[in-house]
């Protein structure tokens, strides 16, 4: 490296490590070698992220970060979790990669080494009491500023010395839960990661983009405290182990009477129903329409393959009732129902107790590992693409042995959400490629350890002077 370069390199935006290092063999011996190396470098960061695809391992890696942080500062850490998903971990993950984890309720649950609790409940610990507070299903944080998960998380734990953000691949077309795990993880002040690296989109001031000349340098940046991957050939390692079965999406789509229900469809959507409903409170009318044909479409397709365990995904309470009291032996799993039943219900789904479970994305959509099962139903769909992504992955996710079939039944009517989950689906997988790519060469250097490192100036080193100057101030 010349000069020049060199100094192009120091002026470089990028986080500063806040970790300590350990040797690799000291590293739980269940995990792989690239697993050990990202729970490495992240402890070695101090506060990171680990963006990492469904299956890959994140909750091993979490559980050996907490470990390691614990036996070097001899502190209680924290895991934060999903409902359900915290239950999950505590009793079945970490057992089975050798970890002791107490599931805790509030801060007089806590023991010394590693504990868990879920997001619903964060208000009710100390963060001084910690060494290390771990986010897994970090994409919580993508409420920002205005959730007050976040305002607790942020604010409560910003002297907390190491963190760690677990979760799938972030929505690479939503900067702000980017700048959320910037700020929370204190990497960077967000007014300043702003000003550094993006502009205002239009007239929108509320909405920001990367100012075109920026963007290589901001992914170079954020691989600076996070590693994000798809598979391990993404960071420089074999991945021929985790290839996925087939996903395969069966779309069935309910037709409307419209001689019968033209008077009532006219009122519910717009002027010439038998169009595609545009507008988001035409969608919404949409869907109550068709609900009751909806319904019965997918109690028809479970029917089809009674041997099977399924999950139905659903968005309106009156979808989730009618679902339950179609389907023989369904159990509905709803917000309406306490934490404990939630979790005892997911979690009896995951111990093939149950064979079909209803439930909605935001209750039962993060975390869940429910490779038991292969088969799902959406009954209709939102305008979200992270809620499909979300449903697929619970079991199209590495660790599944069968090939994973997903339901998709909407009417006629939802042509145009079907068109915009397609357009959301196609720039999230673009933006991911491109993603990765700017993010490649620095993510390998950091991964693998030979990353440029420069010698920080230390202030309260002490000084000698050298030999000649000594004999010369003497003399």
């Amino acid at each position: 490296m010349d000069e020049y370069d060199r100094l192009l390199a120091e002026k470089e935006i990028k986080a500063s490590a806040s970790g300590f290092d350990v040797p690799i063999g000291d590293l739980n011996p269940m995990s792989f070698d690239w697993q050990q190396q990202l729970t490495w470098l992240s402890l070695r960061r101090g506060k990171s992220a680990i963006f990492a695809d469904c299956g890959l391992g994140k909750s091993l890696m979490l559980l050996d970060y907490g470990q390691q942080v614990n036996r070097h500062t001899n502190k209680p850490i924290l895991i934060v979790a999903p409902l359900a998903v915290a239950r999950q971990t505590a009793q079945d993950e970490a057992p089975k990669f050798g970890y002791d984890v107490t599931l805790c309720k509030e801060q007089s649950d806590v023991m010394p080494g590693l504990n868990i609790t879920n997001y619903e409940r964060i208000h009710l610990f100390s963060p001084r009491d910690f060494a290390a507070i771990i986010l897994d299903e970090s994409s919580i944080l993508k409420g920002g500023i205005d959730s007050k998960t976040y305002q607790r998380l942020a604010t409560g734990y910003a002297d907390t010395p190491y963190k760690l953000c677990c979760t799938a691949t972030p929505a690479p077309n939503d900067m702000l839960e980017l700048l959320a795990h910037i700020e929370f993880l204190g990497v960077m002040d967000g007014k300043a990661v702003k000003a550094s690296f993006f502009q205002h989109d239009g007239g929108d001031t509320k909405k920001w983009t990367l100012r075109p000349h920026a963007e290589e340098a901001f992914w170079r940046f954020v691989a600076s405290w996070a590693v994000m991957l798809r598979s391990p050939d993404d960071i420089g390692y074999d991945g021929s182990r985790y290839h996925l079965p087939e996903l395969y999406r069966h779309n069935s789509t309910v037709k409307l009477d419209h001689q019968e229900g033209a008077s009532e469809g006219a009122q519910l959507i717009m002027p010439g129903f038998s169009k595609p409903a545009r507008t988001m409170s035409e969608r919404r009318n949409a869907r109550k329409l068709s609900l009751e044909d909806r319904v019965a479409l997918t109690a028809e397709i479970i029917a089809s393959e009674s041997d099977k365990q399924w999950v139905v995904w659903c968005s309106l309470n009156p979808e989730g009732e009618a679902i339950t009291k179609a389907i023989p032996g369904a159990v509905e799993v709803a917000g309406r129902h306490d934490d404990e039943v939630k979790a005892d219900r997911m979690l009896a789904f995951a111990h093939g107790d149950i064979r079909v479970l209803v439930t909605k994305a935001k209750i039962a959509g993060r975390g869940m590992n429910w490779q038991n099962c292969s088969h799902t139903v959406s009954c209709g769909l939102s305008d979200s693409y992270e809620d499909l992504y979300q449903y697929e992955r619970r079991f199209w996710r590495f660790g599944q042995e069968e090939n994973v079939h997903h339901h998709i039944v909407t009417s006629e009517l939802d042509a145009n959400v079907i068109k915009n989950i397609a357009r959301k689906e196609t720039q999230h997988e673009h933006m991911m490629s491109m993603m990765i790519s700017q993010m490649h060469t620095t993510m390998i250097e950091a991964v693998h350890g030979t990353e440029t490192r420069y010698d920080s100036y230390d202030p309260h080193m002490p000084m000698s002077l050298p030999a000649w100057l000594e004999t010369e101030v003497t003399a």
